[in-house]
């Protein structure tokens, strides 16, 4: 069965266009970007990222890399580059309007036990 709630903070999820950024993809005020780069996490699931993603959440002190890997310095680190290229087409994702987030992202917080 699909989710129809958001797994952090329990909101109805809504249905939006999304570019590939799990992060950010939701976000209205983001174009389609050009630059996109898919990363493995340590527990193997796929994550992809646009370069504002990058440095704004996994290298800036307080974005959602350092809550995801406090142990390290820059939390990019623990992520390992897929070299292959990611389509840059919009999509269709769940999106949760408190958290302002992906549902895809969102999975994976609440599966890193991390609250929106």
């Amino acid at each position: 069965m699909a989710a129809a709630q958001c797994p952090v903070c329990f909101t109805p999820l809504e249905i939006r266009t999304v570019t590939p950024c799990l992060v950010c993809g939701a976000n209205d005020e983001h174009p389609l970007m050009a630059k996109y780069q898919a990363f493995r996490l340590p527990n193997e699931e796929l994550i992809v990222l646009c370069k504002g993603c990058q440095l704004e959440e996994f290298m800036v002190p307080g974005g959602w890399g350092f809550q995801m890997f406090p142990e390290e310095q820059f939390p990019l680190d623990a992520l390992s580059p897929i070299p292959e290229q990611v389509a840059i087409e919009p999509a269709t994702d769940k999106y949760c309007p408190e958290c302002k987030l992906r549902y895809s992202f969102l999975k994976i917080l609440a599966e890193s036990g991390i609250s929106g």
